[in-house]
């Protein structure tokens, strides 16, 4: 569990309530805030499975979550699997997530951050610094996976929960012409980027 220098206090005591709990599976790290992207490249390099589902703080994950999306992995020899989601809260509703599309993704994201990813296919993969403010680092971590040829697929077989509300990080509500244009600069950067990485693969 890594916590990004929140204040309130109740994280490190949970976190340390499951840690004495289950001392050979549950481990806290307590970092200062530095954003999305330094906490989830933490993550990566520390660790030690051979497959890692991110699950943020506004998301659920059914009982039988990571024991169905591993099955699908592992007898469809996937690397990345990822399933539909249930929106809670104020916005009440199921986001059925669009089967794996590789033109598609190189366009827009398909893939929600709970998936189900091999660490083999990772290798060296890390997210990007300089995405760390501009919202789209999960597109562009799975862009890269997609490019050096991980294998994805979408199931149905469960859902992931994500808490909807007001003020959400990738909420498209009430954003202005400046907000938009620093996205489509931002956009333009990772299709550049893997255009160089990966020469007529776009």
């Amino acid at each position: 569990v890594v916590d990004d220098g929140s204040t309130d206090g109740m994280s490190e005591s949970v976190i340390a309530k499951y840690a004495k709990k289950y001392p050979s599976k549950v481990f806290g790290h307590m970092l200062p805030h530095q954003g999305v992207v330094p906490v989830r490249n933490f993550g990566l390099d520390n660790a030690t499975g051979d497959f890692l589902i991110f699950l943020d703080a506004d998301d659920l994950l059914p009982r039988d979550y990571v024991e169905k999306m591993l099955e699908e992995a592992v007898y469809g020899e996937l690397d990345v699997v990822y399933a539909d989601m249930h929106n809670f809260g104020k916005d009440f509703r199921i986001e059925v997530m669009p089967e794996f599309n590789k033109s598609k993704m190189l366009e827009t994201n398909l893939v929600n951050m709970s998936a189900l990813i091999r660490k083999a296919a990772i290798g060296g993969l890390r997210f990007d610094d300089y995405l760390n403010t501009r919202k789209v680092e999960d597109w562009d971590f799975f862009v890269g996976l997609m490019l050096s040829g991980a294998k994805f697929s979408n199931t149905q077989i469960t859902l992931r929960k994500e808490w909807r509300h007001t003020g959400q990080r990738n909420n498209n509500l009430h954003r202005d012409k400046q907000f938009w244009d620093e996205h489509h600069k931002t956009v333009k950067y990772i299709k550049d980027k893997y255009r160089k990485q990966y020469p007529g693969q776009h």
